[in-house]
C-alpha cells in the first residue's frame, strides 16, 4: 500500500473543477505543508482529503481541496468514528452482534442447502420465533441503564434460584423499598419497548 499526494498546481484551485491541474507532492513537501497550517492563520491553511482505496491493501490518495469541502471531509469521519466508538461500546456491553443474511447458504448434515429466508418464511418455524424473541430483546434492553441490567440479572440469572426482593437489595446495598421501586420501573421499560416492536 502506498500513500500519493497531489496538491493544486502553482497553489491554485481552478475555476472549473474539471480542469483542475494537479501537482504530485513527495511526504516531505506534504508533512511540510502540514507543518505550516499548525502555525499559519487558517485563511492561508492548505486543506487535503484523503481518499482511501476499496480494499484495505489499496493505495491511499490525499488531494488539495478548498475549506468547504474539507469540512464535508471532517464531519464524514468524525460521524465514521462516533459509529465505530458506539459499536464498540455495544460489543462490550452486549456481546459480539452478528449481522445475518437472510440469503446466505448454510449446509445442515445431511448436505442439504438452505437459506435463512427459506426457515423464516415457515410460519411455523421456530427458529424464526426465537430470532425475533432474541431481536426484541436485545432492543428492548438497549433502553436500561447499566445499573438497570444489573438488577435484572441478579433477578433472574442468580444462581440462587429463589431470592427475595430483601436478599436481592441487600446484595445492591439499597433500601428495599428502593429496590421495589428500581423493579417496577425496569418492568415499565421493558413494557414500553416490546409495546413498540
Amino acid at each position: 500500500m502506498k500513500i500519493y499526494y497531489f496538491a493544486w498546481k502553482n497553489g491554485k484551485k481552478a475555476d472549473k473543477y474539471r480542469n483542475q491541474e494537479w501537482t504530485e507532492l513527495t511526504a516531505k513537501e506534504y508533512k511540510a505543508i502540514y507543518e505550516d497550517n499548525k502555525i499559519c492563520d487558517i485563511s492561508k491553511r492548505r486543506f487535503f482529503e484523503r481518499v482511501p482505496g476499496a480494499e484495505l491493501v489499496d493505495d491511499i490518495y490525499y488531494f488539495e481541496c478548498d475549506y468547504e469541502q474539507y469540512k464535508k471531509y471532517r464531519a464524514e469521519k468524525e460521524k465514521k468514528a462516533r459509529k465505530e466508538k458506539q459499536l464498540r461500546e455495544d460489543k462490550s456491553r452486549y456481546g459480539a452482534i452478528q449481522l445475518l443474511s437472510l440469503d446466505a447458504e448454510y449446509e445442515d448434515a445431511s448436505g442439504d442447502i438452505y437459506s435463512l429466508h427459506d426457515m423464516i418464511a415457515d410460519k411455523n418455524s421456530l427458529f424464526e420465533n426465537g430470532l425475533i424473541e432474541s431481536i426484541d430483546l436485545k432492543n428492548a434492553l438497549c433502553c436500561l441503564s447499566p445499573d438497570e441490567i444489573k438488577i435484572l440479572d441478579l433477578m433472574f440469572f442468580n444462581e440462587e434460584k429463589t431470592v427475595s426482593d430483601m436478599e436481592m437489595a441487600r446484595k445492591l446495598n439499597i433500601p428495599r423499598r428502593t429496590f421495589g421501586y428500581q423493579k417496577e420501573k425496569i418492568f415499565n421499560k421493558l413494557k414500553k419497548s416490546f409495546a413498540t416492536f
